[in-house]
């Protein structure tokens, strides 16, 4: 069931979800979206202002076995949002949580939220996306991101963070940052020596119960021929909501998904 298509600048302004367990596909700058999470049976469909189909050609598997995934680095998470909850394959109200945004009260100015994901070994990747707030309940959206960015990377990633320095990323000091800024400055300058690759992105329209989805960025065609995508880790960089339209102040990653190529 398409319930919107066309222009992603022109259409994101007007688009309601509201479907149990939909799925929107972003791809080449159009948006359509779909009742059933099963992107094979799409895979011919053509997409409105597009002029290919959704990973056209290419036979992929959702990834249901996380067991391999870890976090290799990332800002600071609540206590009450570990990120282990975004890699733990529900669909349900648990998800990481990052700390207070930036232009909040009592913000420590940490820029945007982000997170370096293990997937255990290079992977084919032909999706990827995340779930915002609970899909067909429409519950925690006041959390939801305005924009995910995915992104991978040819090589290795640093190896940053001792057991002990993990667990206060994880929010093992519940406010006390004064052991955490000097790790966030230090996993910020490593992270910028990564040679990262933007795969793509996805955007929400609006912080409200109508737009809690599952939202997926499937790459172009040109991006998924030859060797297509491959890679070990894969990063999030989340942009929340300004102020002005932020229900919260802070931001919840629920799951995140990704697709690879069928053996």
């Amino acid at each position: 069931m398409i319930c919107a298509a066309g222009a992603l600048h022109a259409q994101t302004q007007s688009i309601d979800v509201t479907y149990n367990r939909t799925v929107i596909y972003m791809k080449d700058g159009s948006k359509v979206c779909y009742d059933f999470d099963d992107i094979s049976k799409v895979r011919h469909a053509a997409v409105a202002g597009a002029d290919d189909a959704l990973n056209a050609g290419i036979r992929d598997r959702a990834v249901t076995d996380k067991s391999r995934w870890t976090i290799a680095y990332g800002s600071l998470a609540m206590p009450f949002g570990p990120y282990s909850a975004m890699i733990d394959g529900r669909e349900d109200d648990g998800g990481w949580m990052g700390y207070i945004n930036d232009g909040h009260d009592d913000a420590p100015g940490l820029g945007n939220p982000f997170a370096v994901i293990d997937l255990g070994e290079p992977t084919a990747i032909t999706a990827m996306g995340i779930t915002a707030g609970v899909p067909g309940s429409g519950a925690c959206w006041d959390v939801m991101p305005a924009k995910v960015e995915f992104y991978v990377t040819d090589g290795d990633v640093p190896a940053l963070l001792s057991d002990d320095e993990r667990a206060i990323v994880q929010g093992c000091d519940e406010g006390d940052l004064t052991r955490y800024f000097p790790l966030h400055a230090r996993m910020r300058q490593a992270d910028a020596s990564v040679a990262w690759k933007k795969v793509g992105e996805v955007h929400i329209a609006r912080p409200d119960a109508s737009h809690t989805a599952r939202y997926m960025y499937v790459p172009s065609d040109t991006q998924l021929s030859g060797e297509g995508i491959t890679s070990r880790y894969v990063k999030l960089e989340v942009t929340p909501f300004g102020t002005d339209r932020a229900a919260a102040d802070r931001t919840k990653i629920f799951e995140f998904h990704l697709r690879t190529r069928a053996e």
